[in-house]
Formats: C-alpha cells, structure tokens, sequence
C-alpha cells in the first residue's frame, strides 16, 4: 500500500517536549544561522501558537544573537513597546498611550505577548543599549498614529517642516479616524488627491535626513518619524486599493511589511530578525494558489483533503517537521486571521497550497486554546483593571 502523506509525515516529526521545558526552543537551533526567521501562526489567537513562538524566539535571542522582533503590528504601537523593552530615557512623565487600542485588541493585548515583553525588557537590561534586541511594527493600519507622529517629531526638531508637514497631511484630515472611508469616497470620486502630498512629505524629511538625524533628539528618532512617514505613504495607497476587488490592496501591504523590515535589517549592519505574522503573510506566496466582541470558537474537524488532516492523522499531539528537501502534493490548508466563520469554512478559510514550496518547517499542535486576552469588548470598552505597562493602565 502506498505511503500516505500522514505516514510520511509521522516518520519526518520530531516530537515536542512543553512549550514551557527549555528544550522546546532547542529543537529549532538548525535556523539559528539564519538572517530572517519567519514564525507564522494558523489562525490568530491560538495560545499554543503565540507561546511557541515566544520561545522560539527567546532561544534565537539568547542563543543566536538575533537582534530584531518584527510583527504583524503598527509601528507606532510596537514603538511604544520598543521604548520598554529597551529602556529608552522617556521624553515625558505623562501616562503612556494605551497600545494596540483597536481592533483587534486581543490579538496582542494578551497574557502571552505580556510574557514575552517583559522577559525581554529583562534580558535588554543587563546590555548595552547597542545590542539589545528591539521591538518593531510592520504592518500599516496606523494612518492617523502615523501622522500625528510626524508632525510632533517636527514640532521639536523642525518647526517650519512642521507647517509643511500639517499642510500636506491636512488633506487626511477628515479621515483619519476612519481611513475606510478616504478609500472609499477615493474609490468612487476615482481620485487619488492626498497621494503627491504625502509622497512629497517623505521626500522631505529623507531630504533633510542627515540634518535632522543630527539633531540632538538623536537619529533613532529621526528613524521612528522616517518609518511613520513611510506608513502615511502606504497606507494612503492601501486603503484607496482596498475597494477594487482585487489583491492590490495585500500586495501593498505586504510589500509594506517587507520594505519596513529591510529597512531596519539595512539601518543595523549584522542585524537579524525574528518575525512574527499569520501563515498568508510569512509562507513564500508562489506556493498558494470588522469591530465585533471577542469570542472563543470551537474551531470545524478539519477537512480530509487538508494538509491540518493529515498533521492530526499522525496521532502526535504536538511536533515539527523540517519540510527542506521534503516533496508535497497540493491540498488544502486552512487560514484563520481575526474573524472565523464556520458557516463559509471551505471558501472563507481554505485555499490550496504546496506545504513544501511555502514553509522550511511546519509545527503541529493537535489541541489548542484561545489567548488570555486582557479584554474581550473591542473595540471601546472601560479600561480593564489589572492591566500592566506598557499595555496601557
């Protein structure tokens, strides 16, 4: 009889000892040579996935000098963490912004990026402020963050570039609580009217860049206004793509998130990185062919033409399998970002793939929970009690 892909699949895993044994974040030391480690995520949400991650990516720390955390987050809010995790002398006493104050909140508002956030601001302490590892955002939601935090950059380093910068960002103005609605009334006035003035302001400030990074505010700082900057670009590009029914939209943001993250690698010679993203964003894309509550859903059996069907026909509960050098057919594979819908499973949340050709390893949990978020209303409850810097207080 021939081998099934579950049958090779058991003879290729290596079981996992507990997330929490020291050993987990062992078994993935063969990636520690590594410039870029993508860690993906099935479906957001899932404990299992965000806790192996953090280990993993402890081991790659402390082990493999990886000098970058990268996430499917926005900038602005990453910077905030980045300011705790690396101790950065505060400009200010006021109470910090609360982070990641939207939705979906619980996709990092949880005990378990917490975790990971405070044993890296542990690990940072005893180094110097040059090898500490930093906290960084990819994606490109943070529009209206974005341009606020440009023009308080150039209010204290620049006053006349900051009347240029209102100027030009004013055009946003009316949206940026609710830049959907910029691309939509873009979309049908078939207008693109704010898109030369925020290309122009980031032309500016790389302009002036050796001016400004000269600055007594120092060049890091600088680096956080040339980021947002980049994130006002895109991002008006972004949501004007967002009603033409096709994939323009991703691929900016995707290309977003890749520039984003070159641009860090490029800005600290030697660097390496860790990223953090959902399975559709890391996985090499040549192998595939909104405010609700927060629920804990009891996820569908997968289907028996998935690859999650044959990952659950192994019988091992958890595992890794090095798929480098492996050959697969393909299936299905399921996807699952912040909202799922059982109703529509097969065409909301399937697509078919070549596991191989997208992924240099893939690790298996049989059995999962949800995060423990702090808060489950989203995206505009009371602040809940117990919460901890630098999540918001």
């Amino acid at each position: 009889m021939p081998a099934t892909l579950s049958d090779t699949l058991r003879s290729a895993a290596q079981q996992l000892p507990p997330i929490e044994s020291d050993d987990f974040g062992a078994r993935f030391d063969s990636f520690g040579n590594s410039r870029l480690v993508l860690i993906g995520d099935g479906s957001h949400g899932t404990s299992e996935f965000y806790r192996a991650r953090a280990a993993i990516t402890r081991r790659l720390i402390e082990k493999h000098g990886f000098t970058h955390v990268a996430i499917e987050c926005d900038w602005p809010d990453a910077r905030s963490i980045d300011h705790y995790v690396r101790q950065h002398p505060r400009r200010s006493k006021d109470v910090p912004t609360r982070v990641f104050n939207h939705f979906p909140r619980w996709m990092w508002r949880n005990e378990e990026v917490q975790e990971f956030v405070d044993w890296l601001r542990e690990h940072n302490a005893g180094l110097p402020m040059s090898q500490r590892t930093s906290f960084n955002g990819l994606d490109i939601y943070s529009m209206g963050a974005s341009t606020r935090a440009v023009i308080e950059y150039l209010d204290r380093v620049d006053p006349t570039l900051a009347i240029a910068a209102r100027k030009r960002y004013g055009c946003l103005e009316p949206w940026l609580d609710d830049p959907h609605e910029y691309g939509r009334k873009s979309f049908y006035e078939g207008s693109a009217k704010c898109e030369v003035g925020v290309i122009k302001m980031l032309q500016q400030l790389l302009a002036n860049r050796i001016e400004l990074a000269s600055h007594p505010e120092n060049g890091e700082a600088f680096t956080d206004a040339e980021m947002n900057a980049r994130v006002v670009r895109d991002s008006e590009r972004y949501y004007r793509a967002m009603f033409h029914g096709d994939k323009t939209a991703w691929n900016i943001r995707d290309t977003h998130m890749f520039s984003t993250l070159s641009r860090l690698l490029k800005l600290k010679p030697g660097s390496k990185a860790v990223v953090w993203a959902h399975n559709s964003h890391i996985g090499d894309a040549r192998g595939s062919s909104w405010d609700e509550p927060m629920r804990v859903m009891d996820v569908l059996p997968s289907r028996p033409d998935s690859y999650e069907r044959a990952f659950h026909d192994t019988g091992i509960p958890a595992f890794v399998v090095d798929l480098r050098g492996m050959r697969t057919e393909p299936m299905l594979q399921r996807f699952i970002g912040v909202v799922y819908r059982p109703d529509t499973e097969r065409w909301s949340h399937y697509i078919k793939t070549n596991l191989a050709d997208q992924y240099d390893a893939f690790v298996w949990f049989d059995e999962t929970k949800a995060v423990n978020a702090f808060e489950t209303a989203q995206p505009k409850e009371a602040i809940s009690k117990g919460e901890t810097y630098p999540f918001g207080v």
